[in-house]
Order: structure tokens, then C-alpha cells, then sequence
């Protein structure tokens, strides 16, 4: 029995978003992106790929880029639609970009 393992040690979920949220800064916010654009390809929980892009509507949302922060969020309630999943005050960003983008189908959803 071999003590070491030279497989390639598979990466979790938290991994990736610690390591987005160290570039979380306005210079280099789009090395936090291509992070978490990296993570929700892995295969992880469905809640924890919804989770990562609800983090890339956040940080597309802290660049004013609204259209892509909308259609991450989208894709995360779209994943987790059919889960039970208590509310959560970061829903309110989204609703807010939502409002902002004028996506007043997606709030009614969110909402109701």
C-alpha cells in the first residue's frame, strides 16, 4: 500500500471560493470571475453550483455590468428552483438588480 497518491487531489467547492474571494477587489475582480467561472463547471452539488453562480452575479454586479449579474442569478434560482431553500437576505441583491435591469418578470417570480 503506497503511503503518497500522485493522482491529481480533486478540489472542493470552498477552495474555489476562497480563492475568488482573495482577488475580490476592484483590480482584480476579473481573475475572481474566471475562478468562479471555473468552479460551476466542476462536478459539484447542484446547490453548491448554484451558489457559485449567484457569487458571479455578485461580482458582476459590483463591476455595474447588470446584464451578466442578472443571468447569473437567473441560472442559480434556476438550478435550485425545485429545492427547499430557506430565504436569504442576498436574494434582496438580486431583486435589486433585477429592478435595476428591469427584469420585472424575474422579481414577480422571486417574489410570489
Amino acid at each position: 500500500m503506497a503511503l503518497f497518491s500522485f493522482r491529481k487531489r480533486k478540489e472542493k467547492y470552498e477552495h474555489f471560493v476562497n480563492k475568488a474571494f482573495k482577488y475580490d477587489k476592484p483590480s482584480s475582480r476579473d481573475i475572481a470571475i474566471a475562478i468562479m467561472k471555473e468552479a460551476v463547471q466542476q462536478p459539484f452539488p447542484v446547490k453548491e453550483i448554484a451558489s457559485g453562480y449567484f457569487y458571479l452575479g455578485i461580482l458582476y454586479e459590483e463591476q455595474q455590468k447588470l446584464d451578466l449579474a442578472a443571468s447569473h442569478y437567473e441560472k442559480a434560482f434556476q438550478l435550485v428552483a425545485d429545492e427547499d431553500i430557506p430565504y436569504d437576505s442576498g436574494y434582496k441583491r438580486a431583486i435589486r438588480v433585477f429592478i435595476k435591469n428591469g427584469d420585472k418578470e424575474q422579481r414577480k417570480r422571486l417574489m410570489g
